[in-house]
Protein backbone atom coordinates (compact mmCIF):
# COMPACT_ATOMS: atom_id res chain seq x y z
CA UNK A 1 0.00 0.00 0.00
CA UNK A 2 2.87 2.28 0.70
CA UNK A 3 3.68 4.89 3.21
CA UNK A 4 0.75 5.92 5.32
CA UNK A 5 -0.55 9.37 4.20
CA UNK A 6 1.23 12.64 5.71
CA UNK A 7 -1.45 15.02 5.42
CA UNK A 8 -3.31 15.13 8.28
CA UNK A 9 -6.53 16.60 6.40
CA UNK A 10 -6.88 13.25 4.48
CA UNK A 11 -8.15 10.37 6.67
CA UNK A 12 -5.58 7.74 8.12
CA UNK A 13 -6.26 4.23 6.73
CA UNK A 14 -8.99 2.44 8.65
CA UNK A 15 -7.55 -0.04 11.20
CA UNK A 16 -10.46 -2.24 12.14
CA UNK A 17 -9.08 -4.28 15.14
CA UNK A 18 -8.92 -0.96 16.76
CA UNK A 19 -12.33 0.21 16.39
CA UNK A 20 -12.80 -3.61 18.16
CA UNK A 21 -10.77 -2.81 20.85
CA UNK A 22 -12.49 0.35 21.07
CA UNK A 23 -15.77 -0.99 21.19
CA UNK A 24 -14.57 -4.12 24.18
CA UNK A 25 -13.71 -1.41 26.21
CA UNK A 26 -16.60 0.91 25.86
CA UNK A 27 -19.02 -2.21 26.17
CA UNK A 28 -17.49 -3.29 29.22
CA UNK A 29 -17.80 0.17 31.01
CA UNK A 30 -21.59 0.53 29.78
CA UNK A 31 -22.35 -3.32 31.65
CA UNK A 32 -20.05 -1.89 34.09
CA UNK A 33 -22.54 0.93 34.98
CA UNK A 34 -25.73 -1.33 34.47
CA UNK A 35 -23.72 -3.75 36.99
CA UNK A 36 -23.43 -1.25 39.61
CA UNK A 37 -27.45 -0.34 39.81
CA UNK A 38 -28.09 -3.33 41.18
CA UNK A 39 -24.84 -4.13 43.23
CA UNK A 40 -23.93 0.24 44.46
CA UNK A 41 -21.24 -1.71 47.08
CA UNK A 42 -18.94 -4.08 45.16
CA UNK A 43 -16.27 -4.20 47.39
CA UNK A 44 -18.58 -5.83 50.14
CA UNK A 45 -20.78 -7.37 47.48
CA UNK A 46 -19.98 -8.06 44.35
CA UNK A 47 -23.07 -10.56 43.75
CA UNK A 48 -22.20 -14.11 41.86
CA UNK A 49 -19.29 -14.89 40.62
CA UNK A 50 -20.34 -14.99 37.32
CA UNK A 51 -20.98 -11.11 37.16
CA UNK A 52 -18.21 -10.19 39.89
CA UNK A 53 -15.71 -9.47 36.97
CA UNK A 54 -17.88 -6.73 35.48
CA UNK A 55 -16.76 -4.53 38.71
CA UNK A 56 -13.21 -3.60 37.21
CA UNK A 57 -14.61 -0.63 35.02
CA UNK A 58 -11.46 1.60 35.21
CA UNK A 59 -9.25 -0.71 33.84
CA UNK A 60 -11.60 -0.85 30.17
CA UNK A 61 -11.02 3.12 31.06
CA UNK A 62 -7.31 2.72 30.97
CA UNK A 63 -7.02 0.94 27.70
CA UNK A 64 -9.49 3.45 26.29
CA UNK A 65 -6.62 6.16 26.98
CA UNK A 66 -4.10 3.88 25.20
CA UNK A 67 -6.29 3.59 22.44
CA UNK A 68 -6.87 7.10 22.16
CA UNK A 69 -3.18 7.96 21.99
CA UNK A 70 -2.78 5.78 19.70
CA UNK A 71 -5.00 7.14 17.50
CA UNK A 72 -4.48 10.17 17.56
CA UNK A 73 -0.26 9.55 17.37
CA UNK A 74 -0.35 7.98 13.58
CA UNK A 75 -0.77 11.13 12.14
CA UNK A 76 1.93 12.78 13.83
CA UNK A 77 4.64 10.15 14.10
CA UNK A 78 4.46 10.15 10.03
CA UNK A 79 4.68 14.44 10.21
CA UNK A 80 8.14 14.52 11.96
CA UNK A 81 6.03 14.16 15.39
CA UNK A 82 4.50 17.45 14.25
CA UNK A 83 0.78 18.26 14.28
CA UNK A 84 0.04 19.86 11.30
CA UNK A 85 -1.96 23.58 11.65
CA UNK A 86 -0.68 23.68 15.40
CA UNK A 87 -1.54 23.15 18.66
CA UNK A 88 -4.53 25.40 18.44
CA UNK A 89 -5.98 24.16 15.18
CA UNK A 90 -5.70 20.45 16.62
CA UNK A 91 -7.30 21.65 20.04
CA UNK A 92 -10.44 23.44 18.05
CA UNK A 93 -10.86 20.11 16.00
CA UNK A 94 -11.33 18.17 19.77
CA UNK A 95 -13.71 20.67 20.54
CA UNK A 96 -15.96 20.12 17.59
CA UNK A 97 -15.48 16.05 18.21
CA UNK A 98 -16.23 16.21 21.90
CA UNK A 99 -17.87 19.17 23.54
CA UNK A 100 -21.44 19.09 21.27
CA UNK A 101 -21.97 15.75 21.90
CA UNK A 102 -20.63 15.76 25.55
CA UNK A 103 -22.99 19.09 26.82
CA UNK A 104 -26.11 17.66 24.84
CA UNK A 105 -25.46 14.52 26.88
CA UNK A 106 -24.64 16.82 30.17
CA UNK A 107 -28.20 18.57 30.04
CA UNK A 108 -29.91 15.47 29.14
CA UNK A 109 -28.41 14.27 32.10
CA UNK A 110 -29.48 16.94 33.74
CA UNK A 111 -33.17 16.79 32.76
CA UNK A 112 -33.26 13.36 33.85
CA UNK A 113 -31.74 13.47 36.92
CA UNK A 114 -34.34 16.32 38.30
CA UNK A 115 -37.71 15.10 36.74
CA UNK A 116 -36.84 11.32 37.40
CA UNK A 117 -33.97 10.00 39.11
CA UNK A 118 -33.15 12.91 42.02
CA UNK A 119 -35.64 11.20 44.65
CA UNK A 120 -34.24 7.82 44.26
CA UNK A 121 -30.86 8.18 43.84
CA UNK A 122 -29.39 11.49 45.90
CA UNK A 123 -28.39 13.43 42.96
CA UNK A 124 -29.50 17.14 42.86
CA UNK A 125 -28.61 19.43 40.34
CA UNK A 126 -26.77 22.51 41.48
CA UNK A 127 -25.52 25.83 38.93
CA UNK A 128 -22.03 25.26 40.52
CA UNK A 129 -22.24 21.67 39.71
CA UNK A 130 -23.08 22.20 35.97
CA UNK A 131 -20.67 25.06 35.18
CA UNK A 132 -17.94 22.65 36.44
CA UNK A 133 -19.03 20.41 34.30
CA UNK A 134 -19.43 22.29 31.51
CA UNK A 135 -15.92 23.46 31.68
CA UNK A 136 -14.73 19.99 32.02
CA UNK A 137 -13.44 20.88 35.60
CA UNK A 138 -14.69 18.25 37.27
CA UNK A 139 -12.05 16.09 38.66
CA UNK A 140 -10.31 19.18 39.28
CA UNK A 141 -13.25 21.51 41.51
CA UNK A 142 -16.04 19.68 43.53
CA UNK A 143 -19.47 20.13 41.92
CA UNK A 144 -22.85 18.46 42.38
CA UNK A 145 -22.81 15.63 39.09
CA UNK A 146 -25.74 14.87 36.80
CA UNK A 147 -23.79 11.87 35.52
CA UNK A 148 -21.03 10.19 37.42
CA UNK A 149 -19.54 8.52 34.35
CA UNK A 150 -18.78 11.96 33.18
CA UNK A 151 -14.83 11.80 34.91
CA UNK A 152 -12.79 10.33 32.26
CA UNK A 153 -13.68 12.80 29.36
CA UNK A 154 -12.61 15.59 31.64
CA UNK A 155 -9.19 13.62 31.99
CA UNK A 156 -9.12 12.97 28.27
CA UNK A 157 -10.15 16.90 27.36
CA UNK A 158 -7.26 17.87 29.59
CA UNK A 159 -4.92 15.24 28.61
CA UNK A 160 -5.18 17.16 24.91
CA UNK A 161 -3.65 19.89 26.09
CA UNK A 162 -0.65 18.26 27.18
CA UNK A 163 -0.28 16.36 23.77
CA UNK A 164 1.75 18.98 21.79
CA UNK A 165 4.02 19.19 25.32
CA UNK A 166 4.41 15.62 24.56
CA UNK A 167 5.58 15.54 20.84
CA UNK A 168 7.59 18.92 21.66
CA UNK A 169 9.77 16.71 23.81
CA UNK A 170 9.62 13.62 21.77
CA UNK A 171 10.93 15.99 19.48
CA UNK A 172 14.11 16.93 21.09
CA UNK A 173 14.94 14.09 22.08
CA UNK A 174 12.49 11.09 21.57
CA UNK A 175 9.42 9.15 21.82
CA UNK A 176 10.44 6.52 24.62
CA UNK A 177 12.02 9.44 26.20
CA UNK A 178 8.63 11.64 26.17
CA UNK A 179 7.03 8.56 26.99
CA UNK A 180 9.66 7.72 29.93
CA UNK A 181 9.03 11.45 31.65
CA UNK A 182 5.60 11.17 31.40
CA UNK A 183 5.81 8.05 33.82
CA UNK A 184 8.61 9.46 35.89
CA UNK A 185 6.24 12.91 36.22
CA UNK A 186 2.73 11.13 37.03
CA UNK A 187 4.87 8.72 39.74
CA UNK A 188 6.07 12.16 41.32
CA UNK A 189 2.58 13.46 41.17
CA UNK A 190 1.08 10.04 42.42
CA UNK A 191 3.59 10.21 45.36
CA UNK A 192 3.05 13.36 46.53
CA UNK A 193 -0.13 13.05 46.68
CA UNK A 194 -0.24 10.16 48.28
CA UNK A 195 2.25 11.74 51.29
CA UNK A 196 1.06 15.50 51.05
CA UNK A 197 -2.03 16.01 52.70
CA UNK A 198 -2.46 18.79 51.16
CA UNK A 199 -2.25 17.94 47.69
CA UNK A 200 -4.23 14.51 48.59
CA UNK A 201 -7.10 15.67 45.92
CA UNK A 202 -4.38 15.61 42.82
CA UNK A 203 -4.85 11.98 42.65
CA UNK A 204 -8.50 12.70 41.67
CA UNK A 205 -7.10 13.54 38.10
CA UNK A 206 -5.81 9.79 37.86
CA UNK A 207 -3.03 11.14 36.69
CA UNK A 208 -1.63 7.74 35.48
CA UNK A 209 -3.67 8.22 32.40
CA UNK A 210 -1.05 10.99 31.65
CA UNK A 211 1.23 8.16 30.78
CA UNK A 212 -1.11 5.24 29.75
CA UNK A 213 -2.32 8.06 26.41
CA UNK A 214 1.52 8.85 26.37
CA UNK A 215 2.11 4.81 25.68
CA UNK A 216 -0.32 4.73 23.27
CA UNK A 217 1.66 7.47 21.42
CA UNK A 218 4.99 5.11 21.68
CA UNK A 219 3.28 2.20 20.40
CA UNK A 220 2.16 4.67 17.52
CA UNK A 221 5.79 5.38 16.89
CA UNK A 222 6.42 1.90 16.21
CA UNK A 223 4.39 1.52 13.57
CA UNK A 224 7.40 3.59 11.59
CA UNK A 225 9.74 0.69 11.57
CA UNK A 226 8.52 -2.82 12.01
CA UNK A 227 10.59 -5.05 14.43
CA UNK A 228 12.27 -7.79 13.03
CA UNK A 229 10.08 -11.44 12.86
CA UNK A 230 11.99 -12.85 16.45
CA UNK A 231 11.54 -9.61 18.19
CA UNK A 232 7.74 -9.56 17.16
CA UNK A 233 7.19 -12.69 18.70
CA UNK A 234 8.70 -11.76 22.03
CA UNK A 235 6.52 -8.84 21.79
CA UNK A 236 3.12 -10.75 21.49
CA UNK A 237 4.58 -13.27 23.82
CA UNK A 238 5.50 -10.57 26.53
CA UNK A 239 1.91 -8.80 26.12
CA UNK A 240 0.46 -12.45 26.50
CA UNK A 241 2.32 -13.84 29.36
CA UNK A 242 1.95 -10.19 31.09
CA UNK A 243 -1.63 -9.95 30.15
CA UNK A 244 -2.44 -13.55 32.19
CA UNK A 245 -0.08 -12.55 34.92
CA UNK A 246 -1.73 -9.36 35.66
CA UNK A 247 -5.39 -11.15 35.34
CA UNK A 248 -4.12 -13.69 37.68
CA UNK A 249 -3.21 -10.81 40.29
CA UNK A 250 -6.47 -8.84 40.29
CA UNK A 251 -8.21 -12.36 40.47
CA UNK A 252 -5.83 -13.70 43.87
CA UNK A 253 -5.76 -10.23 45.09
CA UNK A 254 -9.62 -9.56 45.52
CA UNK A 255 -11.24 -6.33 44.95
CA UNK A 256 -10.34 -4.35 47.85
CA UNK A 257 -6.67 -4.72 46.90
CA UNK A 258 -7.16 -3.54 43.61
CA UNK A 259 -8.98 -0.64 44.12
CA UNK A 260 -6.12 0.53 46.60
CA UNK A 261 -3.41 0.15 43.80
CA UNK A 262 -5.55 1.25 40.55
CA UNK A 263 -2.49 3.60 39.83
CA UNK A 264 -0.17 0.50 39.48
CA UNK A 265 -2.69 -1.68 37.76
CA UNK A 266 -3.63 1.03 35.50
CA UNK A 267 0.24 1.69 34.54
CA UNK A 268 0.95 -1.82 34.33
CA UNK A 269 -2.33 -2.52 32.25
CA UNK A 270 -1.77 0.48 29.90
CA UNK A 271 2.18 -1.09 28.92
CA UNK A 272 0.44 -3.83 28.14
CA UNK A 273 -1.72 -2.95 25.20
CA UNK A 274 0.32 -0.36 24.26
CA UNK A 275 2.77 -3.18 22.98
CA UNK A 276 0.10 -4.51 20.47
CA UNK A 277 0.03 -1.77 17.74
CA UNK A 278 2.93 -2.76 16.64
CA UNK A 279 2.42 -6.26 15.18
CA UNK A 280 -0.54 -4.41 14.31
CA UNK A 281 1.40 -2.23 11.93
CA UNK A 282 0.85 -5.10 9.18
CA UNK A 283 -2.99 -5.19 9.74
CA UNK A 284 -2.87 -1.29 9.16
CA UNK A 285 -1.03 -1.59 6.01
CA UNK A 286 -3.41 -4.25 4.95
CA UNK A 287 -6.26 -1.80 5.68
CA UNK A 288 -8.15 0.12 3.04
CA UNK A 289 -7.84 3.70 2.61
Amino acid sequence: MGPLPTDQDRPMPRVPWLDGVRALAALYVVVHHAWLTVFPDPLHNRGPLWVGWLMYGQLAVAVFIVVSGFSLGLAPVHEGLRLRGGARRFVRRRAWRILPAYWAALALSAVVAMLFLGTRTGVHITARGMVVHALLLQDLVHGATPNGVFWSIAVEWQIYFLFPLVLLVARRFSLPAAAGAAAGAVVAVHWASSTVPALHRVDNVTPQFFALFCFGVLAAGATRQPLRPAHRRGVVGLTVGGTAALVAYVVAAGPPAVVRNYFTIDLLLGALPAAVPEPGRFLISASPS
